[in-house]
C-alpha cells in the first residue's frame, strides 16, 4: 500500500522495551549549535561513533520534543558507520525500518514510540561522510 511503512528490519542489539535507557537526558538540553564539535547537551543516543570528526552539531527544543542534527566524517566505511549506529540506537529501544535512500548513499530510519532518526551515509574519500537527524520526545523512555 503506498505511503504505508515497510517492516521493521531487524536491528542489532535491540533492548527489550521497557528495558532501554531514555533517549533524552534529564533535564532536557537547552537549543544551540556549534561546528567542528558537539553542542552542549548533545543526546548519548545520537551520537557520532567512535573515531568521526563532527563537522556540525544541533539540538532544539520545544516542550518535550527535541530536534538533533549531526554532520560528521570518519575513516571508516559507510558498512561500519551504519552497524555502530545500529548497535547504539537498537541499545535505546529504537526500531528499524526500511527507507529508500539516494543513489550513492545509504539511509535507515528508526523509530521508539513517537521518536524518530535518520541517518544518511555515503562514501567520502576513503572514509565516510554522514548525517544523523532525529525528533526525540522525553516521553518514549
Amino acid at each position: 500500500m503506498p505511503g504505508t511503512p515497510g517492516p521493521a528490519a531487524p536491528t542489532l542489539g535491540t533492548t527489550r522495551p521497557g528495558a532501554a535507557p531514555p533517549l533524552l537526558p534529564t533535564p532536557l538540553p537547552r537549543s544551540g549549535r556549534a561546528g567542528g564539535e558537539l553542542v552542549a547537551g548533545f543526546p548519548a543516543a545520537v551520537r557520532p561513533v567512535a573515531g568521526s570528526t563532527v563537522t556540525a552539531s544541533s539540538v532544539s527544543r520545544d516542550g518535550s520534543r527535541v530536534q538533533v542534527a549531526l554532520d560528521a566524517r570518519t575513516d571508516r566505511p559507510p558498512a561500519r558507520v551504519l552497524r555502530g549506529l545500529r548497535l547504539r540506537l537498537g541499545r535505546y529501544g529504537m526500531a528499524e525500518e526500511v527507507t529508500p535512500a539516494v543513489a550513492g548513499t545509504q539511509a535507515a530510519a528508526f523509530r521508539r514510540g513517537r521518536s524518530s532518526v535518520v541517518v544518511t551515509l555515503r562514501p567520502a574519500g576513503r572514509g565516510t561522510a554522514y548525517s544523523v537527524h532525529g525528533v526525540l520526545h522525553a516521553g518514549d523512555g
